[in-house]
């Protein structure tokens, strides 16, 4: 199911078109150097399963390669906590993942919960601490 969510904010360089609509069915056909080692976005640690994986799932945030400026992506707007340890999203209405169940801040929660489990060993889990705690 799509999306979900990365923890790390991912490069893109893709275009929107505003205004466009999506169709669904069809294939997505994609030239790799070898198979994905996995396709579970929160195990990974090979290049090859994360590069499947920016074309697969969307980020909250995004950071835009030609101006190296963040932007809204699943998160329509965001603000920081003065010591920059907390943030609040607004998060964009609207989105469904790929089964046509509707994406909302619960989502998110599981998603930062898996990532931050200790028993999963996640190797993002680090990018998701300040000082040792989340």
């Amino acid at each position: 199911m799509l999306p979900l969510l990365n923890p790390s904010t991912r490069v893109k360089n893709s275009r929107r078109v505003e205004g466009a609509t999506g169709r669904y069915g069809g294939h997505l056909v994609v030239g790799q150097r070898s198979e994905p080692k996995t396709l579970n976005p929160v195990t990974a640690t090979d290049a090859v399963s994360r590069e499947v994986f920016e074309r697969l799932h969307a980020d909250l945030i995004e950071i835009n390669r030609s101006t190296q400026k963040t932007e809204p992506a699943l998160a329509k707007s965001w603000k920081m906590s003065p010591d920059g340890r907390t943030f609040t999203l607004k998060l964009r209405k609207g989105i469904r993942f790929s089964d046509g169940q509707p994406f909302d801040a619960d989502d998110v929660v599981f998603t930062f919960t898996v990532y931050l489990d200790e028993a999963v060993s996640s190797p993002q889990r680090d990018l998701l601490l300040i000082d040792g705690s989340p």
